[in-house]
């Protein structure tokens, strides 16, 4: 198994492991109640207890709305984790261009600072001080003039 398959294999288990109702060791699949000090305890589980079985304060009737929304959507989390070209992916990131940015607007700012081009913002250099004279050529040409505009306003 490589190595990238196994830290997604992990995180997907770290996840369903912190979901888990602590009492029946299942994901709750209704409301998540919490406890006074904030450990979370399924429904079915709730009305069973009257003190939380981890730290013994009381239980009050608040909804854990994160943990609820999270139990949700467990099942495409851990899918778009371990499938990443699942269709699932593909929803999120339809009309997607840039995967820098993740917008419509491809950036080459992010490129060319990471590759050590010489990107002016505001008159400032972001890499070097240095102005190699290929690649101020290069910046003449109308795309990159866009860019430059872009980054001066």
């Amino acid at each position: 198994m490589s190595m990238l398959v196994e830290t997604r294999t992990k995180w997907c288990d770290i996840l369903e492991s912190l979901l888990e109702c602590p009492v029946c060791c299942e994901i709750p699949e209704s409301y998540i109640y919490q406890c006074k000090s904030g450990h979370h305890i399924c429904q079915n589980c709730r009305y069973k207890l009257a003190i939380c079985p981890i730290c013994g304060f009381d239980f009050s009737y608040t909804r854990n709305y994160l943990a609820e929304a999270l139990s949700v959507s467990l099942k495409d989390i851990m899918t778009s984790l371990m499938y990443p070209t699942h269709k699932i992916n593909r929803r999120i990131l339809e009309n997607k261009i840039c995967v820098h940015t993740q917008t419509q607007e491809i950036s080459k700012t992010s490129v060319e600072v990471q590759t050590g081009n010489i990107f002016f913002v505001k008159n400032m250099f972001t890499q070097t001080n240095k102005i190699d004279t290929d690649k101020q050529r290069k910046r003449e040409d109308i795309g990159d003039r866009k860019i430059l505009e872009k980054a001066m306003q």
